[in-house]
């Protein structure tokens, strides 16, 4: 009898410090956190404040691994836009309460079928992509601007929204490559890069030749100088054949009764009217021969030009090489 009421104690005894102690009184405490913190986060989802609930849930979850904790983080990441951060969250709820439901927790029943749905309606538009890594250590990868974490020489697989994403990868020694992958919504999607052997010295290349360039055809002095001219001749024109003009209308003023006073303004009308013609017949020939030169040009320079005026035309003169 004494036996047994020793043996009571000393198992009431250790029960009692085992209830005291640190450790299972902190356990205690976190778990009491971690409720409230998730109460308050699961207030905020309600409020809208869906930043300051995800605050809440995390830290609720570091205190303690809890599906539901981790369902409401999934659905505030969803609500800010963050799908791809949203969808991998449910996927690792639905993992996470399947197993608990099988273990005989059946109260995660709901909170898997929730998250379930929530990853099938995502899955119609994003996808994974797998990477292997061949002949690179130390690699570096970015899935589009995105800088992801490689664990040895594979990564992911990794949810991304459907479409074409650039994978580059950079390994330890500099090398780089590209590639475009094509993400399918639903499905996963692996890509190998290979960077193969150390490239140690380049295949010759072939010279390059360059034909030289064939030089446009230049104006010669010639042609400036006759169009010149050209130029001169039809202002030449223009002015004298104006002023005959003026005189002409003055004698048709008085015609037919013009008296000895108009003789004179008849004879300079006449004058300014062959000087006017004289202009326009040097503007052309000035301006056809600035033509001719730059037509029959050679490919040298000609040496030199001599152009004169004379009463009754222009005269040109000069000295070109290969004519």
């Amino acid at each position: 009898m004494m036996r047994a009421s020793r043996s009571a104690w000393i198992y009431w005894t250790i029960l009692c410090v085992l209830m005291s102690s640190p450790a299972l009184g902190q356990s205690a405490a976190s778990q009491q956190q971690a409720v409230a913190k998730y109460k308050r986060g699961r207030t905020l989802i309600e409020k809208k404040d869906y930043e300051g609930a995800l605050q809440e849930l995390t830290a609720s979850y570091a205190l303690m691994e809890s599906p539901n904790t981790m369902l409401l983080m999934a659905h505030a990441q969803r609500e800010l836009g963050r799908e791809q951060q949203a969808v991998e969250l449910y996927e690792t709820v639905v993992k996470d309460a399947s197993q608990r439901v099988a273990n005989g927790e059946a109260r995660y029943k709901k909170t898997e079928e929730d998250a379930q749905e929530w990853l099938d309606r995502l899955s119609e538009r994003y996808g994974k992509v797998s990477i292997r890594l061949v002949n690179a250590s130390g690699a570096t990868v970015w899935l589009g601007r995105e800088q992801v974490e490689v664990s040895g020489d594979s990564l992911g697989p990794l949810w991304w929204k459907a479409g074409p994403v650039q994978v580059q990868v950079k390994d330890s020694e500099g090398r780089t490559k590209r590639v475009v992958v094509e993400v399918r919504a639903g499905t996963t999607v692996t890509q190998t890069i290979d960077f193969g052997e150390r490239i140690t010295e380049e295949a010759p290349r072939e010279p390059v030749v360059s034909l030289p360039e064939k030089p446009g055809k230049s104006i010669p002095t010639a042609s400036w100088v006759t169009a010149g001219v050209g130029v001169a001749g039809f202002a030449t024109f223009a002015v004298f054949g104006s002023s005959a003009k003026s005189k002409a209308s003055e004698l048709e003023a008085c015609s037919p009764r013009c008296g000895e006073a108009e003789r004179d303004v008849a004879d300079a009308g006449k004058r300014d009217q062959r000087i006017a013609n004289i202009g326009a017949a040097v503007g052309g020939v000035g301006l056809l021969s600035a033509l001719g030169f730059y037509l029959l040009q050679s490919e040298e320079p000609s040496e030199t030009v001599n152009v004169s005026l004379g009463p009754r035309g222009m005269l040109v003169q000069g000295t070109f090489r290969g004519w």
